[in-house]
């Protein structure tokens, strides 16, 4: 399951008598360790793919949005609500479960290299066709969305937390509608996405292997789109969930819908 196995009920309540801050924070921790260990990876191939070494700066924007979330409290937590804990949990498993199997798949597409040198041999090199590029995109792509919906998790958080000291001052009005904005944003580019994913995993199924691939290598490909569009729907019902909990907080604090229609529009029509 994409996900991962479900905890049992005991281990469920004994993690929910730690608070909710301190569950988030054992979800996360695995999740860190398999960001700097795939990270660790990519910097020891210095001769790797630039699509390989852009990968670099994603992880490290990743492993500090996992530390942001670590400072947001219960009260927080409890703002925010029970779905969008257990949506974000799930999200920053996701998160590690990317990492893991890029970092397996980088190592099985590299066997031949010279680990000493850190150089990725010219065999390798050529042998990264298209199925495997596709495969790296779509992996590289899981990690970049896992982290932008939990970076909005955090913005969110953080706007609990100045709400709940009394603290609607112009900036964090300013900060709310720039929230709101971002979240309406990343829904619209996920809509695109959706259709982007989509018409890959047509080209997938369609498009002749060359002679260094292998049906495997096309399974492999498709099996991470699908795994793709599963996390695109999970990331799509959190920011809903988000955008619907930070108007009802906007709403709440005196923000009213009136300010936040003449900055948005019609954007948030729908949902």
């Amino acid at each position: 399951m994409f996900f991962g196995a479900a905890s049992s009920s005991s281990d469920a309540k004994d993690m929910e008598a730690l608070g909710v801050a301190a569950n988030i924070v054992g979800v996360s921790v695995p999740a860190a360790h398999a960001i700097r260990l795939l990270r660790d990876d990519i910097q020891r191939n210095s001769d790797a793919p630039s699509t390989v070494i852009s990968l670099r700066a994603e992880l490290i924007e990743s492993h500090n949005v996992l530390a942001s979330l670590r400072t947001i409290g219960d009260e927080q937590w409890n703002a925010l609500g029970g779905a969008i804990v257990a949506q974000s949990k799930s999200a920053i498993s996701s998160c590690e479960q990317s990492c893991v199997k890029l970092r397996d798949a980088l190592h099985r597409w590299t066997r031949h290299s010279d680990e000493a040198s850190g150089t990725l041999a010219p065999w390798d090199r050529i042998n990264v066709g298209f199925f495997k590029q596709s495969q790296l995109k779509t992996m590289t792509a899981a990690v970049e969305k896992c982290k932008t919906t939990l970076a909005l998790v955090v913005t969110v958080g953080t706007l609990h937390g100045q709400l709940q000291q009394g603290r609607l001052s112009e900036a964090t009005r300013t900060a709310i509608l720039r929230a709101e904005s971002r979240i309406t944003s990343a829904i619209t580019n996920q809509d695109t996405q959706l259709a982007e994913l989509n018409s890959t995993l047509q080209s997938l199924v369609m498009v002749q292997q060359d002679g260094t691939e292998t049906d495997v290598d096309r399974f492999d490909a498709m099996g991470q789109v699908v795994t793709n569009l599963e996390l695109l729907k999970s990331s799509m019902a959190l920011l809903k969930d988000l955008l619907s909990n930070i108007q009802t907080a906007a709403t709440n604090a005196g923000l009213g819908r009136s300010q936040m229609s003449f900055t948005f529009g019609d954007h948030n029509k729908g949902q």
